[in-house]
C-alpha cells in the first residue's frame, strides 16, 4: 500500500478568545485578537494518526520542500521548520502584510500579501 500523508493547517486553536473578541468589539472583522493559537499537523492517512505537529500562531500558507515545512506565520514571515520542530529558515520582507497562500516557485516563493492587496514572488533572501 502506498503511504499517504496530509498536511493540515489549523488557523486558530483558541476559539474562545475569538468569541470574546467578537463580543467586545464592533470591528471584529477588521482586526484579529492576539494569541488565537494555531497548529500545523501531518497526518498518516493510512493509519489515521497525527505523526507530527507544531503550534504556530495563525498559520496560513504551507509548503513542504527540501526536508523543510515552510509556513506563513502571524508575524508576517515565512518560516522553514525541520522534522525536529526547529526553525531553520526565516524570510521577511517589508511587503509582507497579512500573508495567506504560499507556493514554491523555481525562484523562491509566491505569496499573497492580503494587507497590501498584492501577489509577490520573493527569492530565498527576501528580494
Amino acid at each position: 500500500m502506498n503511504k499517504k500523508y496530509l498536511i493540515v493547517s489549523f488557523m486558530a486553536t483558541h476559539f474562545s478568545r475569538l468569541k470574546q473578541h467578537w463580543r467586545k468589539t464592533q470591528h471584529h472583522r477588521l482586526f484579529l485578537p492576539p494569541f488565537l493559537g494555531g497548529k500545523i499537523a501531518i497526518l498518516d492517512w493510512n493509519n489515521k494518526k497525527i505523526i507530527w505537529d507544531i503550534d504556530i500562531d495563525i498559520p496560513t500558507g504551507v509548503v513542504y520542500y527540501d526536508k523543510l515545512l515552510f509556513v506563513n506565520s502571524l508575524k508576517n514571515e515565512i518560516l522553514g521548520i525541520n522534522k525536529l520542530k526547529k526553525i531553520k529558515y526565516k524570510l521577511i520582507n517589508p511587503k509582507f502584510n497579512s500573508l495567506h497562500s504560499l507556493i514554491k516557485t523555481p525562484r523562491g516563493f509566491l505569496v499573497t500579501s492580503s494587507g497590501l492587496d498584492l501577489i509577490l514572488e520573493v527569492d530565498y533572501f527576501g528580494n
